[in-house]
């Protein structure tokens, strides 16, 4: 097998990517206060972000951000999917559906006047899935330097989509700041988070069992729940680490226990190679 070569070439001129990319129409009102400095933009993105760098909209001076949130193509899925439609006329972006190199060359420029675009403090969040994930990372790191790279979030869709190996339930949302050192704090503390971390510190002082500590702390948890002392965000972290005590929830890794959904399957018999039944919930075994 030959080696495979990921062509890509970065681009250091912004003026190369809005060739031909000209038409944007901003209406800077669509209903409510006249005072209000919101914006709807309707455009082509590329050159929208080009003429909100340069200053091309109703406003006097270049626009500047402190947070920008893009949900791009997955570059997943063949050539269907994304289109990127301007008075109906399609550039057909996504023929490159499948290219790596061509995905990267999509995302640079808007990255690059993304960035451009934000304050000191600013911050960019970006979703993608596991098929971009390592190359758009690298990327971001080269513009954004990676050590302004914040981390990467990982969420739970709840439901995964089918694969014949594994089922991913999990996408990632990369985290860049304009400048690390100047950017706020992004974590924010739940309301009964430190009252749960206390009484896990009193259940490990008392030097009682673990399996003891464990079900007296979760009666606790129901209890507050009960008075709303806490909330639904917090009330599933009920388990305790057997070393540190910190409470943690568990989520399954298998895919969900839903037959109307596209992850779940009946498994072959070996021998028989008829569907085995379903239990009526999973188990751990």
């Amino acid at each position: 097998m030959g080696a495979v070569v990921l062509e890509f070439k970065p681009r250091e001129s912004l003026k190369e990517f809005t060739t031909g990319r000209s038409k944007v129409s901003l209406i800077r009102r669509t209903g409510g206060r006249k005072s209000s400095p919101n914006i709807l933009i309707y455009g082509e993105n590329l050159a929208t972000l080009a003429a909100l760098k340069t200053g091309s909209s109703t406003a006097k001076d270049a626009m500047s951000v402190d947070l920008i949130v893009i949900d791009p193509p997955y570059n997943v899925g063949g050539n269907q999917g994304y289109k990127n439609t301007w008075k109906g006329v399609s550039e057909k972006e996504r023929e490159w559906a499948g290219d790596h190199g061509q995905f990267l060359d999509f995302m640079e420029p808007r990255l690059k006047i993304g960035r451009q675009l934000l304050t000191e403090e600013g911050v960019m969040f970006v979703n993608i899935c596991d098929g971009e994930y390592c190359r758009l990372k690298i990327l971001m790191d080269q513009i954004f330097g990676e050590e302004n790279n914040l981390g990467t979030i990982i969420w739970d869709k709840s439901q995964g989509s089918a694969g014949r190996h594994m089922t991913a339930i999990h996408e990632y949302i990369l985290v860049y700041a304009k400048n690390a050192r100047k950017a706020p704090a992004l974590l924010k503390e739940k309301p009964a988070a430190q009252m749960m971390i206390e009484k896990a510190r009193e259940l490990k002082k008392s030097k009682i069992p673990y399996s003891e500590a464990q079900e007296l702390f979760k009666d606790w948890v129901s209890e507050m729940e009960d008075q709303g002392l806490i909330g639904s965000g917090e009330s599933p972290y009920k388990l305790l680490h057997p070393k540190t005590y910190r409470p943690f929830q568990s989520t399954p890794s298998c895919a969900q226990d839903k037959p109307e959904t596209r992850s779940h399957y009946k498994l072959k018999h070996p021998v028989t190679r008829k569907s085995c039944k379903v239990p009526s919930r999973l188990e751990m075994v």
